[in-house]
């Protein structure tokens, strides 16, 4: 069994935090050979928390690459800096507009500066925040 309890990454302001646990029920030999067997002897659950400083930097990050750099180098200084600043105007909507559709959907709670799900895997189903992902994570009889 392993337990986590505010296991943090990053700084103070841009962080990524996870609290949680993960067991691992007997196996048998022949279930060590096939690890899809393994599976439904998994019981985890975790809280994932990640800042909204975090997640504006990741988006920051992707507009970067959004246009090529020798391209953007080649703009004239006052050129570069609008296109900069429209790229990361066009990244941060769109890093928005999915984290709405993921607080719609129920896949994440927006809070107080952070997102945060509570994500688990028992009997081979993954969840998040109580919904099933998919059609579960055994293979079908």
């Amino acid at each position: 069994k392993f337990n986590f309890d505010n296991l943090r990454m990053g700084t103070a302001k841009d962080y990524v935090q996870i609290n949680g646990m993960a067991l691992l029920k007997p196996i048998t030999q022949a279930e060590a050979a096939n690890p899809m067997m393994i599976l439904p002897k998994v019981d985890a659950s975790f809280n994932v928390e990640l800042s909204d400083s975090l997640i504006a930097m990741l988006a920051n990050t992707a507009s970067s690459r959004m246009m090529d750099p020798a391209a953007l180098e080649a703009l004239p200084p006052e050129q570069r800096a609008q296109m900069q600043s429209q790229m990361e105007a066009q990244a941060k909507m769109m890093v928005d507009e999915q984290l709405s559709q993921f607080v719609q959907q129920g896949y994440i709670i927006r809070g107080v500066g952070k997102v945060s799900a509570q994500v688990a895997l028992k009997e081979g189903k993954l969840t998040v925040n109580g919904k099933d992902i998919g059609q579960g994570l055994l293979p079908t009889k």
